[in-house]
C-alpha cells in the first residue's frame, strides 16, 4: 500500500509521523499545512509549522465551538499538545486554525463550575511526570490523584 508519507518532516521532533500524515490527506488536498499547538492565549495561538514557529488565530475555529456558550464543547477548544490544520491565509491576515486532528491522549481536569465540563490542559502527550515537591511531606493521596489523571489521559505516568 502506497503511503503519503514523504520521510521525515521538520515536525517529526515534535511527534508527526505516518498516522497522523494519513489524518491530514484530506487537509491537505484543501491548501491547509499541519502544525502543533504549542501555547494558547486569548484567541490566538503559538503553533510549529513545517517551515518553523508562528503565531495562528483560532478565533474562527473558537466562533464555531463558542457560538452558543450552553452548547460548546469545551473539550474542542484548542489546547497546547493539539495537532492543527492551518490555513496560511486567514481573514486577519495571519494563518488562522481551520481544524483539529482527533487527539491520541488529553490531560482533562475537572470544571470548577457547576457543569460537567471539563478543561484540557494538554493533547496527544505519552509519558506524564508526576512531581510534587518536597519542601512539605508529600501527600499520598495528591499523587494518587495526579497518576489516576495521568492513566486517565492516556498517557503513562511516571513518579
Amino acid at each position: 500500500m502506497s503511503s503519503a508519507f514523504a520521510g521525515p518532516s521538520p515536525l517529526a521532533a515534535y511527534g508527526w509521523d505516518e498516522a497522523l500524515e494519513i489524518e491530514f490527506t484530506s487537509h491537505r488536498a484543501a491548501g491547509l499545512m499541519p502544525a502543533r499547538v504549542a501555547a494558547v492565549d486569548r484567541g490566538l495561538c503559538d503553533v510549529v509549522t513545517e517551515d518553523g514557529p508562528a503565531r495562528a488565530s483560532t478565533a474562527a475555529l473558537s466562533a464555531d465551538l463558542l457560538s452558543d456558550p450552553l452548547s460548546a464543547d469545551a473539550l474542542s477548544v484548542p489546547c497546547t499538545g493539539d495537532w492543527a490544520a492551518l490555513r496560511p491565509d486567514g481573514p486577519d491576515g495571519r494563518a488562522a486554525v481551520a481544524a483539529l486532528l482527533p487527539r491520541r491522549t488529553a490531560i482533562v481536569r475537572s470544571s470548577a463550575s457547576r457543569d460537567s465540563r471539563g478543561q484540557v490542559l494538554a493533547a496527544n502527550v505519552d509519558t506524564v511526570a508526576v512531581v510534587v515537591s518536597l519542601a512539605a511531606r508529600p501527600a499520598p493521596g495528591r499523587i494518587e490523584r495526579l497518576v489516576a489523571l495521568a492513566w486517565e489521559s492516556g498517557a503513562r505516568p511516571v513518579v
